[in-house]
């Protein structure tokens, strides 16, 4: 059974509206879906379906990548990843796991986008 990654979304939501440099309102908009469900997303609340499709495509994103075998180890597979881990730190506070979850972000927009 696959449980549904609801902190891991929300995560990659956030990090998905950092790295375009859109406000959450622009964001919804793109994404086809209200600002106040993109700020309950972003707040870690459950998607329903169809908006879970919605931004799973915004994102270009795979829908099964938000699920997990109940008992699996958990891997770090994306940037948004990384981003959960930092923003989950209890020893940050809420500011500071911000600043350093854009930095990391702005970081791996250079090193994406740098050819050797």
């Amino acid at each position: 059974m696959d449980k549904f990654d609801k902190q891991l979304f929300s995560a990659a939501v956030r990090a998905a509206v950092k790295v375009r440099n859109l406000t959450a309102r622009a964001a919804a908009k793109q994404a086809d879906i209200s600002p106040a469900t993109m700020g309950r997303i972003m707040n870690g609340n459950s998607p329903e379906v169809a908006t879970f499709s919605k931004l799973c495509s915004w994102m270009g994103e795979e829908p099964r990548r938000f699920f997990k075998a109940m008992g699996s180890a958990k891997q770090l597979e994306t940037i948004a990843d990384a981003c959960t881990i930092i923003e989950n730190d209890i020893q940050l506070s809420r500011h500071a796991s911000e600043v350093l979850s854009a930095i990391v972000l702005q970081l791996y927009e250079a090193f994406l986008h740098h050819e050797p």
